[in-house]
């Protein structure tokens, strides 16, 4: 309806109108209303106080729109909005998505928005997420390029309460697709940036600098909602959305490098040839464990095992070069592959949630560094963390990474794919032992420097997928529970020892390899070398309950059969004896236990006086 038609008007408008689209199962119902100046003659249309009010639905799914401008001046060569807000709304509220702007000019080459604002809302309670972001936009017509010199705003993050400053600024050129960003933003309370560039837009071809000061692995999971957020998901009902999730998960699989999801053998080879130079087989120093003796014992007795369905973790190569030293993995045994290649892995329905989700390494690929400046995996902390990092096919990995662990250098490598498989390799050398074990938890001092070599690999970084290896020795530690040295000697004079948990004993060295496989640890071949003495056992841990369980045995310097238990937490272990089964063992007789009777207190001289007067009378 249109009040007072006329070339020269000032009236106002009223619309209604119902949208209907049966193959979508859209439906709307609008209408709107505003103050029309029109004069021909200028060649002016003015339009004041526009409000558009729709509501409809999209399958099952409720939708709103609202459309608002105060004032717009429309021309042939050109146009002003001095504010206006689009914004549609689904799912009870919980799912937004607004644009506004304001001060936007337009002509024939341009148009420029002081303040243009983005707000993307979605989900509920603990599950929010919210990215609201403005800037200064210039847009080039012809070029087809944007330009954000000035971006402000917050993301919040699923779990974190609190939203987080995100800064920065970007150049986009829509014909070439390609764009520039520099982004600065915070996570896990710390400062993080992104410099960087990108070519083509339905699979990305990035470029640039990933820089975080504090990085949790364990809180990650926040980052996986970030793969799910598209309008299409949003704001389509709960049919689609389930069918577009297992459209997802088929994907995700048809384009992982590897289905094995234990270590891909394929993936590691191609990270040594993409890494490494050419190199001369007598430059390759072969380090797989701490002692090559105890090394084969491990890996003969897993071979002996019938049906294992992983193979044991390769053992790790390092690869001196003049560009510096790297790791590589050996390739799995062909026949152990072979077997877990033909165990297809069902497709995963969408009601099943992952602790933690990458199949977003489909859809771009990376080249650049990566800087961190402390990595934390619980309370175990890595510090200036750096080196090269690639996504291509679905894997991220970081061939070359060096930092400080506890005082000392270490070298490492890393890879995820899409599916969530990973592994990793790690070494150190004198470590500082009782450092990292206090961050674990450990209330006692034991001192000591630590080298190991970590060869892990798993999915989606849960305890009852982790499976490895690693090799430690430990040089100049503590255990406590007992002097074992003070101990022995009185066992050997039939005496009972006193053990105190404060009390503890000189290690001059500990080492073995362990053995990780669903949530358990096996540590075969333990030997821990005291002052005089050395001895050798076997030791489980539960990763779960952190407990440890063993015992080692063996022969003192003076002959004496010596077996001594372990237990407690594995990060601050207990040493026992059993005196009497020692006793037993060496054939030595207990001496009796001999209990002082109190001497009888002899009275005072005063007590004696008194007692004279008192037998007087």
């Amino acid at each position: 309806s249109v009040n007072e038609p006329a070339p020269q008007m000032h009236g106002s408008i009223e619309v209604s109108a119902q949208i209907a689209d049966t193959d979508k199962g859209l439906l709307f119902d609008g209408s709107a209303a505003l103050m029309l100046d029109l004069d021909l003659n200028q060649g002016i249309i003015g339009i004041e106080n526009l409000q558009l009010q729709a509501q409809g639905t999209r399958g099952a799914t409720p939708l709103s729109l609202t459309l608002t401008a105060n004032l717009a001046k429309l021309q042939a060569q050109n146009a002003y909005v001095s504010s206006g807000e689009a914004r549609l709304i689904t799912n009870d509220g919980n799912d937004q998505f607004a644009l506004s702007m304001a001060d936007l000019q337009l002509d024939t080459t341009q148009w420029q928005a002081p303040d243009f604002h983005v707000y993307f809302a979605q989900g509920s309670g603990q599950q929010r997420l919210e990215l609201d972001l403005r800037s200064p936009v210039t847009a080039q017509w012809g070029a087809k390029t944007w330009q954000a010199a000035h971006i402000q705003g917050s993301l919040l993050l699923p779990g974190t309460g609190n939203a987080s400053p995100l800064s920065g600024q970007a150049s986009i050129d829509w014909v070439n697709e390609k764009a520039d960003f520099e982004l600065f933003a915070r996570l896990h309370d710390a400062p993080m940036s992104f410099k960087g560039k990108t070519e083509g837009f339905a699979h990305p071809q990035i470029k640039g600098q990933l820089t975080f000061g504090r990085l949790d692995l364990l809180e990650l999971q926040k980052l996986s909602i970030l793969q799910h957020v598209h309008l299409g998901h949003t704001f389509n009902d709960h049919e689609a959305s389930s069918a577009n999730t297992q459209e997802d998960v088929a994907s995700a699989s048809e384009g992982a490098v590897s289905d094995t999801g234990i270590g891909e053998a394929q993936t590691q080879t191609e990270t040594t040839s993409e890494s490494a130079p050419e190199e001369k087989t007598e430059e390759i120093t072969h380090e797989a464990s701490i002692v090559d003796s105890q090394t084969n014992d491990v890996q003969s007795q897993e071979a002996a095992k019938p049906q294992v369905a992983e193979p044991v973790a390769s053992p790790v190569v390092w690869i001196d070069t003049n560009e510096g030293r790297f790791v590589k993995t050996q390739s799995v045994d062909e026949a152990t592959t072979q077997t877990v290649d033909d165990q297809t892995p069902p497709l995963e329905s969408d009601t099943v949630t992952k602790p933690f989700d990458f199949s977003v390494l489909n859809g771009f690929d990376f080249q650049g560094d990566i800087i961190i400046g402390e990595l934390v995996y619980g309370n175990a902390r890595l510090l200036q963390v750096k080196g090269p990092i690639s996504v291509k096919s679905g894997t991220l990995q970081m061939p070359k990474l060096t930092g400080l662990a506890y005082e000392s250098h270490f070298n490492a490598f890393a890879s995820v794919n899409a599916q969530g498989h990973w592994n990793t390799q790690f070494k150190a050398t004198n470590a500082n032992l009782d450092g990292l074990l206090k961050d674990l938890g450990a209330t006692a001092s034991m001192g000591g420097k630590l080298n190991t070599q970590i060869n892990l690999y798993g999915d989606d970084f849960s305890l009852d997928t982790l499976n490895g290896q690693i090799g430690f020795a430990v040089q100049q530690s503590s255990l406590y529970g007992l002097n074992i040295n003070d101990a022995l000697r009185a066992i050997e004079k039939g005496q009972i020892p006193v053990q105190t948990p404060q009390s503890k004993s000189s290690v001059a060295k500990i080492q073995g390899i362990a053995t990780l496989h669903a949530a358990k640890v096996n540590i075969e071949n333990l030997a821990v070398a005291f002052d005089e003495f050395a001895l050798k056992g076997n030791v489980q841990i539960d990763l779960k309950n952190q407990n440890l369980t063993g015992n080692i045995k063996g022969n003192t310097n003076r002959g004496l059969a010596v077996q001594a238990a372990l237990t407690g937490v594995w990060y601050q272990p207990q040493l026992s004896l059993d005196a009497n089964a020692i006793m037993r063992a060496n054939g030595i007789t207990p001496k009796p236990v001999v209990i002082d009777k109190p001497k009888e207190k002899k009275p005072s001289g005063w007590d004696r006086f008194k007692n004279f007067i008192k037998d007087r009378l």
